[in-house]
C-alpha cells in the first residue's frame, strides 16, 4: 500500500482510478482477417498492401463490412507484459505510447491510474464503436475494483467517447 494523508480522523483513501485512452482515426491497428492484411501504421511492410493497390481495391477492402479486429500482437519485444495486458498492442506504438507511458508515470498522492489503451475499428459507426466502448470500460472497472475511469481520447477517439456518454444517458434516463 503506498502512503495515505492524515490529518485528524480524517483519512484519505487511495482509490484505483483507471485512464482509459481511445486514439484517433486510423490510430488503431487493425487485422482483416478475410484478407490477412493489416493496417498497422507502425509497419512500413504491412502499410505497403495499401500503396500497391487500386483506389478500388482499397475502398472495397476497406469497405465496413469487411471483417477486422483490432490487433493484439505483433509486439512481443516492443511493449512490456503489462502493457500489453492493458491493450496497448491495439493502438500505433509509434504515435501512442510515448504518451501512455508518460501518463502511466505519473504520480498521483491520492489514487493509483493505471494506463490503458482502447483500439477500436474505425471504419465502424461511433454508435457500435461507443457500444464496445461501454463494454471494455465495464470490464476494466470490475478488472480493477473501481468506481470511475478517466477517458482520454484524440481526434476522432472525441466522438466515439461522446457516443459512449450518449448510450450511458440513455440507459440511466431508461429511454
Amino acid at each position: 500500500m503506498t502512503d495515505v494523508c492524515r490529518v485528524g480522523d480524517n483519512t484519505l483513501d487511495k482509490k484505483t482510478v483507471p485512464i482509459v485512452f481511445v486514439p484517433g482515426v486510423m490510430g488503431s491497428r487493425l487485422h482483416f482477417t478475410d484478407i490477412g492484411e493489416f493496417w498497422n501504421p507502425d509497419s512500413k511492410w504491412d502499410m505497403m498492401h495499401w500503396l500497391r493497390v487500386s483506389y478500388e481495391r482499397c475502398a472495397d477492402e476497406f469497405h465496413f463490412e469487411a471483417p477486422a479486429e483490432v490487433m493484439n500482437n505483433k509486439a512481443a519485444g516492443t511493449l512490456s507484459p503489462e502493457e500489453r495486458g492493458r491493450g496497448w498492442e491495439g493502438v500505433s506504438w509509434e504515435f501512442y505510447v510515448p504518451f501512455l507511458r508518460y501518463l502511466n508515470n505519473q504520480v498521483f498522492p491520492s489514487a493509483d491510474t493505471p494506463v490503458y489503451a482502447r483500439g477500436y475499428d474505425w471504419r465502424q459507426s461511433n454508435s457500435l464503436s461507443g457500444v464496445t466502448l461501454a463494454n471494455q470500460i465495464h470490464e476494466i472497472l470490475e478488472l480493477e475494483e473501481a468506481e470511475k475511469v478517466i477517458i482520454c481520447t484524440h481526434s476522432m477517439g472525441g466522438l466515439l467517447q461522446a457516443a459512449h456518454l450518449q448510450l450511458i444517458d440513455v440507459f440511466l434516463l431508461g429511454q
